[in-house]
């Protein structure tokens, strides 16, 4: 009752106190929603944390429509190294999330997990470690969709990626994946990439996406 009397005594504060929260609650979200690109002495990192003063920064923001799936076009893929930890990738992917791991008698495997957007196109992503190190990234498109949208998403890649990426090693038809299927890689010093069109029936086509570190 008490509350009712002040709502009704002193309704513009009241309300300015509702205002206030709301919009605290609206920067909390808006940050929680970013990635920080920070570059400092040419060297490029990312993380979820602003960066320092004295380094060049850039705010790249997650789409809060679909949840956490994040804009990877940033995001070199070449600049995954084969010395980085599950910590080191998860710096420069904030978003990622620790998956499965499995132990063996010599080695050890773990996952980290991410959805991430590259050219318009969303992706799951897994970026596999061995021993603790990162050796692969593997991005699968998703939902799947008809054949025609996934081959226009394919070339769509192709050309941003030799943009990036430079002319590419070849284009054709993969091993051991059922129905159609086309790939397209990369090689140089860094690292081997792929991306590939797979189409198991006319309406059920994605694409994926693979890097694996020298």
């Amino acid at each position: 009752m008490r509350i009712v009397q002040i709502i009704l005594i002193f309704p513009e504060i009241f309300m300015g106190t509702v205002l206030s929260f709301i919009f605290i609650a609206l920067i909390s979200i808006n940050l929680q929603a970013q990635v920080f690109q920070c570059e400092k002495n040419g060297q490029v990192a990312f993380q979820d944390t602003p960066c320092s003063s004295d380094a060049k920064s850039k705010i790249v923001k997650a789409d809060a429509d679909r949840g956490n799936v994040v804009d990877f076009n940033y995001v070199d893929l070449r600049a995954l190294k084969s010395t980085m930890s599950v910590d080191d990738v998860r710096r420069m992917i904030p978003s990622a999330v620790i998956g499965t791991s499995t132990k063996g008698p010599n080695v050890s495997f773990g996952a980290l997990d991410a959805k991430l957007n590259i050219q318009g196109v969303d992706f799951q992503a897994r970026f596999a470690f061995m021993n603790g190190r990162f050796f692969q990234a593997s991005l699968t498109s998703f939902p799947e969709t008809q054949k025609k949208i996934a081959l226009a998403d394919y070339k769509k890649l192709i050309s941003a990626f030799r943009s990036r990426y430079g002319r590419e090693n070849g284009t054709g038809v993969p091993v051991n994946i059922p129905g159609e299927a086309e790939s397209t890689d990369w090689d140089d010093q860094n690292g081997h990439i792929w991306i590939s069109w797979v189409g198991t029936t006319p309406d059920a086509s994605h694409v994926a996406i693979g890097y694996q570190a020298h």
